[in-house]
C-alpha cells in the first residue's frame, strides 16, 4: 500500500527556505538601505522642499507687494505724495489666526476687507477668526481718499506638519508601522 504524504526531509527543506526568505525580507526592510530608512529620508527631503518653496514664494510675494504698493496715492490736498507702508503680523492660536495691522504714518486710517467682501471696514483691533487660505486686503485712507494702495495679506500656515515613526513591529507574515503627525498652526 502506497501512502502519500510529506516526508520529514521535504518538511525541513521547506522550513529552511521559508526562514531564508523571512531573513531576506527583514534585512530588506530594516537595513541601512532598507524601506524604513528610505521612507524617513523621503519624508525629510519632502519637508525641506516644502519649507524652501514657502520661503521662495514669500520672498516673491514680498517683492511683488513692495513693487505694487510701495508708493501710495496722493494726499488729502491732492498734491502731496504719501509713502506709508501697511504691515501685518499673523498670530496662530488653536487652528485660526488673527492679523494685526500697522501703518508707518499715524494720520492715515487703515481699512480692510476679507476674501470676497466688498465693504471696507475701519481697522481698530486685530482681525480675528482667519483660516488658512484666507486673504485680507488693507489700504490707507485720509479724508475719505485712498492714499496708500491696497495690499494683500495671505493667511498661510507656514509650519509644515511633522511626521514621526512611533512604532515598528514585524512578524514572519506582516510588518506594522505606526506614525504620528502634528500640525503646529492651521489645523
Amino acid at each position: 500500500m502506497k501512502e502519500k504524504g510529506i516526508t520529514l526531509i521535504s518538511l525541513v527543506v521547506t522550513i529552511v527556505v521559508l526562514l531564508i526568505l523571512a531573513g531576506i525580507t527583514i534585512g530588506t526592510v530594516f537595513s541601512d538601505n532598507g524601506i524604513i530608512k528610505k521612507a524617513q529620508e523621503a519624508a525629510n527631503l519632502t519637508e525641506q522642499a516644502v519649507l524652501n518653496e514657502q520661503e521662495e514664494l514669500n520672498s516673491l510675494l514680498d517683492q511683488l507687494n513692495s513693487i505694487t504698493n510701495g508708493t501710495g496715492g496722493t494726499g488729502g490736498g491732492g498734491d502731496t505724495p504719501v509713502t506709508a507702508e501697511i504691515t501685518g503680523r499673523i498670530v496662530w492660536s488653536t487652528g485660526s489666526a488673527s492679523l494685526e495691522l500697522t501703518i508707518s504714518e499715524p494720520d492715515i486710517t487703515i481699512q480692510y476687507r476679507k476674501n470676497n467682501d466688498m465693504n471696507w471696514i475701519d481697522y481698530s483691533s486685530p482681525i480675528p477668526s482667519l483660516l488658512n487660505g484666507d486673504k485680507v486686503y488693507a489700504k490707507g485712507v485720509r479724508g475719505g481718499v485712498t492714499v496708500v494702495q491696497e495690499k494683500q495679506f495671505d493667511i498661510l500656515d507656514k509650519t509644515p506638519p511633522t511626521v514621526t515613526i512611533a512604532n515598528i513591529s514585524s512578524t514572519t507574515n506582516s510588518i506594522s508601522v505606526e506614525v504620528e503627525t502634528r500640525n503646529a498652526e492651521g489645523a
